[in-house]
């Protein structure tokens, strides 16, 4: 399976580094036009008002982008999301969230398969507790 495989659609070009972005509380902005990408956002991500990484969303209908087309842009301190019109905005806000879920499902097996064996049992019964 390609690390991309996930993203509708499937982009043209993807440039991959070797840092990520913490998306665990991050402040979600953007213009009133993305308002469905940015519900989609809210719903799928943790947002703190006074987070320090920024998902930020807008319409740009100048881009040369093709009808809903998108670039998504991440750095340390934040994503930028630019759709070609909302639905482009959508489709990213929507890939952004399955990445996300992703990760959270491939920490939770790791937790699962690998960690759990060596965590102490009293350590874990704590854990567990307070989860």
């Amino acid at each position: 399976m390609d690390a991309l495989d996930w993203l509708v659609p499937l982009p043209k070009k993807a440039v991959l580094g070797r840092s990520h972005v913490d998306l665990t509380r991050c402040r979600i902005q953007g213009a009133p036009a993305a308002a469905t990408a940015l519900t989609a956002l809210r719903t799928a991500l943790t947002p703190a008002p006074a987070g320090s990484v920024v998902v930020e969303v807008r319409i740009d209908a100048g881009a040369e982008l093709p009808p809903e087309g998108y670039t998504l842009t991440a750095g340390e301190t934040g994503v930028v999301i630019v759709g070609a019109d909302p639905g482009g905005s959508l489709l990213a806000a929507e890939g952004t969230s399955a990445a996300v879920e992703q990760a959270l499902a491939r920490a939770e097996a790791h937790e699962a398969n690998v960690l759990r064996g060596v965590i102490p049992p009293f350590v874990r019964a704590v854990l567990e507790r307070t989860a």
